[in-house]
């Protein structure tokens, strides 16, 4: 377990030491929530999707890990994303990936888009379906992309 941590620590440290020559294509107009759900502490691969997403041209704004489902609902609200990417690592996390999603698609409606991904996501076939998220890709390059060209579509 201690390992992990430094492990996750040192993968951090070198991420935001990168991430100021990062290149980024133009913006193009769509903006993306990224947060682990409520009771989700692995927020690394978050981390990593939210950057792949400003490299791509979205508008980025990362909540970190365990974001409960009120406060994340409350940010969806104030300021509505064109998509909500939520991240699960753990498989017993995956209720709150459900109750979160939920709640959000009732609070926001059904202009905003979800995206699902982390090692629970992609252990559970037909998850994807099941919550009714429109982006569930187990790489991270086909999750941008496949989320650009539904964003894209719906403005078509």
């Amino acid at each position: 377990m201690a390992e992990e941590h430094i492990a996750t620590g040192i993968s951090q440290l070198g991420l935001s030491l990168l991430y100021p020559a990062i290149t980024r294509a133009p913006a193009n107009g769509k903006h993306v929530v990224v947060a682990c759900v409520g009771g989700e502490s692995h927020d690394l691969g978050a981390r990593m999707v939210a950057d792949f997403y400003e490299m791509a041209g979205f508008s980025v704004r990362y909540l970190g890990a365990n974001v409960a489902a009120g406060q994340l609902i409350d940010v969806v609200k104030e300021d509505p994303p064109d998509l909500l990417a939520l991240s699960v690592t753990m498989t017993y996390n995956l209720e709150s990936l459900r109750q979160t999603v939920d709640r959000a698609r009732s609070a926001v409606g059904d202009g905003m888009g979800f995206a699902i991904g982390g090692p629970a996501c992609a252990s559970t076939p037909g998850l994807a379906a099941l919550i009714g998220a429109d982006v569930a890709q187990p790489d991270v390059v086909a999750a941008v992309q496949q989320s650009a060209a539904l964003l894209s579509s719906e403005v078509s």
